[in-house]
């Protein structure tokens, strides 16, 4: 799927709240908001509990395969929030049209990976949610990464289907822009390297992102592991340099040869691998008004062409909620400040989420009660050891 060429040439024109697809808050007569707590996921939905309970085992199992395959296994306690909408019409009155799922990698201004999905999204669909999937899970490990390697790697797992007995998943099938590949010739890979603005990405430049992610997890496993881990390493503008450090010899030339070779003799039906699918509990916590509102506010924030049209969701959900810390997190960001006192009471309604600490810390900008605020968002980051942090766990910077 283009992703980021629909980003950037739809116009989102549904209203503050959502269009006529948007169903009725709960106090006034609409579906039950439910959150949903698993061990990588916090769910909020408004579908059916049992689907909702369906779709985090989906969420999990398919993590579980992107980790084992993509990153050699490993981990992190850090949540990814999943929005599922209970209709695709209610969330194309947030997503522009083209669009059936969303990954909102950090960093953002909640301070998490999110995802955005409905409940009822047709099979032959799911591809596209577990594209966006992929770049969500992997956005703790890969903050940062090329062009070209982020839509290869979201572009593999996307057809990642996990068997029924949940002991073993195929991943690696190609979508069908392989067509493209098969019937012409791939990008040259200086090109695919070179280019990092949606405007210079077509659909043959999608197929061979995929084609070289696929090449290098088939014939160099190793080494993209490597060179995955240094991009995490090092600042966004010098992949180059982790290029050089994982796959010396590796030259664009060369690999134009290969790719050629492998597209064309290559096995693209997939590869089986084991997982160790974990049924994990997801207790239930009754949503409120409130609650709603700020999901929607935050959908509202990730899909507007600027801050000043999010402004009436963000003002509806902190009118609601005025110690919502996702709330509070996306105003601070839309109005580039934050009120010192509304701060403050955040983070006595949320004194365990170091989120909250950071707002105060931003709001107060310097001064001892910045540095307060930085000791308590250190001193919960180190009485949590399951608590796995982006960054520099310290630090307070602008939203």
């Amino acid at each position: 799927m283009k992703r980021c060429a629909i980003l950037f040439s739809m116009v989102v024109t549904a209203c503050a709240t959502g269009g006529p697809a948007v169903p009725a808050l709960p106090g006034a007569g609409g579906p039950a908001w439910t959150e949903l707590a698993s061990e990588h996921f916090v769910v909020w939905t408004d579908a059916a509990p049992a689907r909702a309970h369906e779709i985090v085992t989906m969420l999990e199992d398919h993590r579980a395969v992107v980790l084992t395959a993509g990153l050699g296994g490993a981990e992190t306690k850090q949540k990814t929030i999943a929005i599922v909408l209970r209709t695709g019409d209610e969330a194309g009155a947030f997503m522009p049209s083209g669009l059936t799922a969303y990954a909102w990698s950090t960093p953002n201004p909640v301070r998490m990976p999110a995802l955005v999905l409905a409940a009822d999204t047709p099979e032959k669909d799911w591809h596209n949610v577990w594209q966006e999937h992929a770049r969500a899970v992997t956005a703790p490990f890969v903050p940062h990464s090329p062009q070209w390697y982020a839509h290869g790697m979201a572009s593999y797992f996307a057809s990642a289907k996990v068997e029924s007995n949940r002991a073993s998943a195929k991943v690696g099938a190609p979508l069908p822009s392989i067509k493209l590949l098969l019937e012409g010739h791939p990008t040259p890979v200086a090109t695919l390297f070179g280019c990092a603005t949606p405007s210079c990405a077509d659909d043959l430049y999608f197929a061979t992102s995929w084609a070289l992610y696929s090449y290098l997890m088939t014939e160099h496993p190793a080494q993209l592991q490597a060179f995955t881990k240094r991009l995490h390493e090092l600042p966004a503008d010098q992949w180059p340099q982790a290029w050089q450090e994982t796959m010396p010899g590796e030259t664009p030339d060369k690999l134009d040869h290969e790719l050629a070779a492998y597209i064309a003799h290559g096995e693209h039906d997939g590869k089986s691998m084991p997982i160790k699918a974990i049924d994990w509990a997801a207790p239930e916590r009754k949503l409120t008004d409130g609650d709603a509102l700020t999901t929607r506010a935050m959908l509202k924030y990730m899909f507007a062409k600027d801050a000043a049209e999010a402004r009436p969701a963000l003002d509806a959900a902190v009118g609601a909620d005025k110690t919502s810390l996702v709330a509070q997190l996306l105003l601070a960001a839309a109005q580039k400040s934050a009120d010192k006192d509304t701060a403050k009471a955040v983070a006595d309604a949320h004194p365990d989420d170091w989120r909250a600490w950071w707002l105060l810390g931003f709001a107060v900008q310097g001064g001892p009660e910045a540095a307060d605020a930085r000791e308590k968002l250190c001193s919960v980051a180190a009485k949590d050891p399951t608590m796995d942090l982006p960054g520099d766990l310290c630090a307070i910077p602008a939203p």
